[in-house]
């Protein structure tokens, strides 16, 4: 995931995913390009920002097709870590609900 001023968006040229074939090379070509450009990128840990999930294909012959199976199978471990974050915070509005009535 990256955010990124829309000025910096513009000058490097945004992402291009129909000029590759196969799983990955756009998100490659896109932070290459940004390295290139002189933006520094920041890699963030920080709970509040975390990547929409969407189906990836990950077709068998694809050079990138290890390095696509991966990133699917963490995918999957990060939904199950939001579930459970969703889960809890649900908890924690209806204890504050209830605090409020009472």
């Amino acid at each position: 995931m990256i955010s990124l001023h829309k000025e910096d968006w513009n000058n490097v040229g945004g992402l291009k995913p129909d000029v590759f074939k196969g799983w990955g090379w756009e998100d490659i070509d896109f932070v290459d390009r940004i390295t290139k450009f002189g933006i520094e990128i920041v890699r963030t840990r920080e709970k509040k920002y975390f990547h929409l999930y969407h189906e990836k294909e990950c077709n068998v012959g694809d050079q990138n097709y290890d390095m696509c199976k991966s990133t699917k199978f963490s995918n999957v471990g990060s939904q199950k870590v939001l579930a459970e974050l969703l889960e809890r915070s649900e908890e924690r509005v209806r204890e504050l609900e209830e605090k409020a009535l009472s």
